[in-house]
């Protein structure tokens, strides 16, 4: 069985993705006919977001200790996949059909194993109980398996790890 790990690094094209993005947005707000406390608000807003997601893609959940940011992947040969957090925690997980793979780009999405996942939060409840016992194939137990969406640029590993998981993803 082969395996292969792929560690993720601070991409460049992203973080020049959010600037285009989030500049924009800003730019559109300063132009719009608002009363200028309403300009400063949603400014304000953009930064924040901004702020939020240049901490949780660019820096990995910062150093934040429990941060759920994904640094590390692995597949092995027969589809199997494991994400790693800065904890070096491994979840379990499934690649699902919508997940798009393109020259420079790949947008994963991992259905997690819940009993993979860390378990301290509350429970979700008798009914959900019950439900997950008696009817497993009810559309309230997918729901409660997490999703994962990763967005890997070129940039974000080495030339020759990109290409491998290209090929694990194509070839899968």
């Amino acid at each position: 069985m082969i395996t292969h790990q792929f560690n993720l690094q601070r991409s460049r094209v992203l973080i020049a993705t959010l600037v285009f993005i989030y500049g924009g947005a800003a730019f559109c707000v300063t132009i719009l006919p608002f009363k200028l406390i309403i300009k400063m608000l949603l400014l304000i807003f953009c930064c924040s977001a901004f702020l939020y997601q240049y901490r949780q893609q660019i820096l990995f959940g910062g150093n934040k200790k429990g941060s759920k940011a994904i640094v590390a992947l692995t597949c092995t040969s027969n589809g199997e996949w494991s994400l790693y957090n800065q904890q070096q925690q491994i979840m379990k997980a499934q690649l699902q059909k919508s997940s798009v793979v393109l020259p420079y780009i790949a947008i994963l999405h991992f259905k997690v194993d819940s009993t993979s996942m860390d378990t301290t939060k509350a429970s979700h409840g008798f009914f959900h109980s019950c439900c997950h016992t008696f009817f497993p194939d009810c559309f309230l137990v997918r729901l409660s398996q997490p999703l994962v969406s990763l967005l890997i640029f070129y940039d974000a590993m080495s030339a020759e790890d990109f290409r491998n998981l290209r090929v694990c993803l194509l070839t899968l």
